[in-house]
C-alpha cells in the first residue's frame, strides 16, 4: 500500500482494537457476546413475562423448572433465551435482577440493608452485602446514604 493509505489503515485497526477493549472493558465480558443477534417479537414477548415472573417471585427462591413451567418453556429454553438476550446465565441473571432492585429500594426508598436483603429474598444481610459489594463495587450502606 502507499504510505497514506496504509496509515490509514493502521489507524482503522487501532481503533477497531480499541472498540473492542472498551467493549471489553465496560461489559466485563468478551467483546463477541456483546453482538448478539437481534431478538425475535416471541423472543422479546417471553423476556418480559421473565421479567414479570422475577418481580412477582423477588423475595422467593426461584427453582429454574418451576419458573419454566410456570412461563411454559423447557428449563434448557429458558436458559438459552436468557443467555441470547443477556449474555450470562440464568443464575447471574436472577441475581443481578434482585440486587438491582435492592439499590433501587435502597436508594429511592431509603430502607435499612436487612430489610432490602430480606426484600429480595437474602436470610442474610451479611451475605446479601457481599453480593451487593460483588456486583457494584460499594456497599449497600454507600448506596443507602446517597
Amino acid at each position: 500500500l502507499p504510505p497514506f493509505l496504509f496509515q490509514l489503515y493502521l489507524k482503522g485497526r487501532v481503533l477497531g482494537l480499541i472498540e473492542e477493549a472498551l467493549l471489553q472493558v465496560m461489559t466485563d465480558q468478551p467483546a463477541t457476546a456483546v453482538t448478539r443477534p437481534p431478538l425475535k417479537a416471541g423472543e422479546r414477548q417471553r423476556l418480559q413475562a421473565i421479567d414479570s415472573y422475577l418481580q412477582t417471585h423477588l423475595a422467593e427462591p426461584i427453582n429454574t423448572s418451576d419458573m419454566a413451567r410456570a412461563l411454559g418453556l423447557s428449563a434448557t429454553s429458558l436458559q438459552r433465551l436468557i443467555r441470547q438476550a443477556h449474555g450470562c446465565s440464568l443464575a447471574h441473571h436472577i441475581r443481578a435482577h434482585k440486587l438491582d432492585r435492592a439499590r433501587m429500594a435502597l436508594e429511592r426508598d431509603g430502607i435499612s440493608v436487612a430489610e432490602a436483603a430480606y426484600m429480595v429474598g437474602y436470610n442474610s444481610p451479611a451475605n446479601f452485602a457481599t453480593a451487593f459489594r460483588r456486583a457494584f463495587g460499594l456497599p449497600p450502606s454507600a448506596v443507602q446514604d446517597r
